[in-house]
């Protein structure tokens, strides 16, 4: 919809938790290397290798993006710990695809419980208020297919959660009626969480659907360090972490379904 945003280290705003002398700045909603210009390392044929210099935080991002086939992308990160302490982060793929009413969210098949994250007033109860996945109980008591998106005239979203002992590491978005689908697989020891994002006309204009594998549970930096559920990068460190991304057309492969990146 409005290209593919990098978020980190948090994505709702908050005031940063973590030690040492950064403790308790802010925080910009998304985070902020989605809006900060990167620098080009390395550009050759079907690779490219771009840096990014934190503000708010001292650290150092830089992403690499490799064309694999003609419908493979890995995209490789390596962060490293410009401090002297300790840094906690969040990171996570924010693709918001434009995939059209009717589209098909997939996950791993050890997901079968999902948790809102929201307000009560977008209309899914309290936070944590815990939904079957892939079809709950709607607030009438009618099935809800949350796997499915629908379109923009609903004027709702919704920011679901895996489970956070659940470690999936894939999902997939299937567009219909075309069979189209995009593929994302990760290593869920370095990237342990999963949220979902869909919006059905709630703050774009049109349906969208965006799977989130992150480093971190729950949007807030500040809520997931409280929660113990998010990476930290020691003092001085890099971490690295990857995720591929497939195009396709069709039924999603079976080997597509169980791939783990």
């Amino acid at each position: 919809m409005s290209g593919w945003d990098e978020m980190f280290p948090t994505i709702s705003a908050c005031a940063y938790p973590g030690p040492g002398e950064a403790h308790g700045a802010a925080l910009p909603d998304h985070g902020e290397v989605w809006s900060l210009p990167w620098q080009v390392e390395e550009s050759s044929a079907g690779r490219l290798t771009l840096a990014v210099q934190g503000r708010a935080l001292p650290y150092r991002l830089t992403r690499t993006l490799t064309c694999r086939a003609p419908d493979t992308l890995d995209m490789r990160y390596q962060l490293t710990n410009l401090s002297h302490h300790a840094l906690p982060y969040i990171w996570a793929a924010h693709p918001q695809l434009a995939c059209g009413a009717g589209a098909e969210i997939h996950f791993p098949p050890e997901v079968t419980v999902v948790y809102n994250t929201l307000p009560a007033s977008w209309g899914w109860g309290e936070v944590e208020t815990r939904f079957d996945w892939p079809v709950a109980a709607g607030a009438d008591g009618r099935p809800l297919r949350l796997d499915r998106v629908g379109p923009a005239t609903l004027r709702r979203g919704r920011k679901l959660f895996a489970p956070p002992d659940t470690r999936p590491a894939w999902a997939a978005v299937v567009c219909q009626p075309a069979g189209d689908w995009l593929h994302l697989a990760w290593d869920a020891a370095r990237i342990p969480y999963l949220g979902l994002w869909v919006d059905e006309g709630a703050l774009n204009q049109a349906p969208v659907a965006a799977p989130e594998p992150t480093t971190g549970f729950y949007d807030s930096l500040a809520v997931a360090w409280a929660k113990q559920a998010v990476t930290v990068v020691e003092a001085g460190a890099t971490r690295t972490w990857s995720l591929r991304v497939r195009l396709g057309a069709g039924e999603l492969p079976l080997s597509a379904r169980i791939e783990r990146g």
